[in-house]
């Protein structure tokens, strides 16, 4: 009997969620405070009256930036509450593909086995391939191809992540996922280095912690000796000067 494809689903990591939520909250607090709270404070504490007579100039160009800062800081809470429950809030990977679930477990967005491409041959990429492995960029995405009402092939990055929220299993779901495309769409190919860069034992083709610790080991290492070669050569410098 075949053995039935697994359901994973996203699991949250409580207490790095709440540091990044309260990092965040104090980073917006600091920026808010800066800009908003601190020049309205020593406008009132001086008067308007005096602003207006001895700092006119100043003063006029202060309000525009406070009622444009405090306008844009308003539409986006306003933007950010009102599409809140068109964010993910919840990840699940099944025999069908990726599902999104909005805060009252409703499907909000599949990206369905099924509906995987091929790539272009003109764009010379796999199927299914990370634009970290391009040198793009120094984030990795998992990038694979689908094709819209006009039958135009598109690119379509497949994002584990939620807002403000750590998940504990991120890379499980990357490599469940792409053991999905491989077990139900062989026809599709995967760039070898998908496997690396999510960790995947190639033999097993299940995440492997123990290779995104090597990764981890060697990424410290590299930055020691980075961070010595510095030192060493503000030493030399500095006994040259």
């Amino acid at each position: 009997m075949k053995e039935k494809f697994p359901i994973i689903e996203s699991e949250i990591n409580s207490t790095l969620t709440f540091t990044a939520r309260v990092a965040t909250f104090i980073f917006f607090s600091i920026i808010i405070f800066t800009i908003v709270v601190f020049p309205i404070y020593d406008i009132f504490q001086k008067g308007v009256l005096y602003q207006l007579k001895h700092r006119t100039s100043m003063f006029m160009i202060l309000m525009i930036i406070e009622i444009g800062t405090i306008s844009g800081l308003y539409a986006l809470v306003k933007f950010y509450f009102k599409t809140r429950h068109l964010r993910s809030h919840k990840i699940i990977v099944n025999e069908k593909g990726v599902v999104h679930y909005d805060s009252n477990d409703e499907i909000i967005k599949t990206i369905a086995y099924a509906d995987l491409t091929y790539a272009e041959k003109i764009s010379f990429r796999k199927d299914v391939y990370s634009e970290h492995a391009n040198q793009k960029t120094l984030a990795k995405k998992l990038v694979v191809h689908i094709k819209d009402p006009k039958n135009t092939v598109l690119q379509m990055v497949i994002d584990m992540n939620l807002d403000l929220t750590v998940l504990k299993n991120k890379h499980l779901l990357y490599a469940h996922f792409i053991n999905g495309i491989r077990i139900f769409r062989p026809d599709l190919q995967i760039d070898p280095i998908v496997y690396s860069d999510y960790y995947i034992n190639e033999k097993t083709f299940q995440y492997d912690r123990t290779i995104r610790k090597g990764y981890l080991g060697g990424m410290i290492i590299l930055g020691i000796i980075t961070f010595g070669l510095i030192f060493l050569l503000f030493i030399i410098l500095k006994i040259l000067v």
